[in-house]
């Protein structure tokens, strides 16, 4: 058995051709990654720094718009499972009115959740500066 063990063994010329393959596909989606990006961020860092207003307000717009979009989109195809299930538009309409208010609570939690991680970012990076700033007197 322990001889079939010995020749069931790749050699390390194989190894290192499976190590070269897996290295270049990592190198390959590296770089095509960075490629991707620089291709859709440099347009978005040329609009940002160009014309701060307009994208400031296509940003603040988005952030609106999207959100409500999908909880419609959501609402919507939600009300078309429940009429598929044979309820009628008042049960239908119960329903639906109680989801905006979990739908709130969520997003209640989650804004919580972020402010409090945007203030710990805050302080740290504040304790940061006050610190660089005692290191460079």
């Amino acid at each position: 058995m322990g001889k079939e063990y010995i020749y069931q063994r790749p050699k390390i010329t194989t190894r290192l051709k499976e190590l070269v393959t897996l290295a270049g596909f990592t190198v390959a989606v590296a770089v095509l990654s960075i490629a991707v990006m620089d291709i859709l961020v440099y347009p978005v860092a040329v609009a940002a720094t160009s014309y701060p207003a307009v994208f400031t307000a296509m940003l603040k717009y988005s952030l609106i718009i999207l959100p409500a979009g999908v909880i419609l989109l959501l609402e919507v195809r939600r009300a078309r499972m429940l009429r598929k299930e044979g309820l009628s538009g008042r049960k239908i309409l119960a329903i639906l009115t109680h989801r905006p208010l979990y739908h709130l609570a969520v997003f209640l939690i989650i804004a919580i959740i972020i402010l409090f991680v945007l203030g710990i970012l805050y302080f740290l990076l504040n304790y940061n500066y006050y610190l660089l700033y005692r290191l460079s007197i």
